[in-house]
Formats: structure tokens, sequence, C-alpha cells
């Protein structure tokens, strides 16, 4: 009984870390590399967020956190739960130049741009991603 027990502690200590480690508020986009791949959307004109949604299980499947800026580049709309700091929002502005016609970018857990896009096309988003040599080592676990 007390080995279950000491399963059970363990198992809840573990989930209680994991918990607390993605609902700390993060500053900086580079605190998710090697962690979370990183859907920017600079447009809301083409963020489907209810398109978001429903591809919610394959967005968790590849370990995305999606930011989208509103219009006024003042409030950022997230899937990440851990707090969106002033300076985590400057982050995500500072991926798109004043001059950029990208609506979209797409940032692979090495923290460099892998797509520039136009228009969010999740699934072709998600082949890219899954075309990735880190993601073929994931899909392979």
């Amino acid at each position: 009984m007390t080995a279950l027990r000491h399963t059970l502690l363990c198992a809840l200590a573990c989930t209680l870390l994991l918990t607390m480690s993605t609902a700390m508020a993060a500053n900086d986009l580079k605190d998710f590399r090697w962690e979370q791949r990183l859907i920017l959307l600079q447009d809301p004109e083409i963020t489907d967020f209810d398109a978001l949604r429903a591809a919610e299980f394959n967005i968790l499947e590849r370990d995305i956190f999606w930011f989208a800026l509103d219009p006024d580049h003042t409030v950022v709309t997230s899937n990440y739960t851990g707090g969106i700091s002033s300076q985590l929002k400057d982050s995500v502005k500072a991926y798109f130049s004043t001059d950029s016609t990208d609506r979209v970018l797409l940032i692979g857990k090495d923290g460099g741009v892998k797509a520039r896009e136009q228009t969010l096309d999740l699934p072709e988003l998600f082949r890219l991603i899954d075309s990735m040599p880190m993601r073929q080592a994931e899909m392979r676990r």
C-alpha cells in the first residue's frame, strides 16, 4: 500500500510541476525555445479562431502555441495559458516589421522562422511541421 501511495504522490508532484511550468508567464518568445513551436498571426482578418479551436488536438500534438495580434497590435490572443506579459507582447510584435507583408509566421522549436505566409493554412503548416527532422523524431517516440 505504501508503494502505491508513493507512486501516486510522485505522479501528483510531476503533474503539479508540469502544470506550474506551463502556467508561468513568459517574457519573451525565446522562453519557448526547444519546448514549443509557435504560430504568430499579425492580421485579425486572416485569423480564424474557429479553425484554431477545431484544430486543438493537432496543435497540442505538435507542441504549438499560437499568438494573434489585434489590428492595433495592443492585444495578443493565444492558446498559451501562462499569461501574456507586456514584454511577451512586444516580443510577438517584434517579429513583424512595419513594411512586412507576412501575416503568418511559423517559428520552429529551435527559434528559427520556418515559414512566412500571407494566409493561415493550418493543414499546410501541419504538413510542413511533420516533415521537419525534430518532428519526425517526436513521431517515432
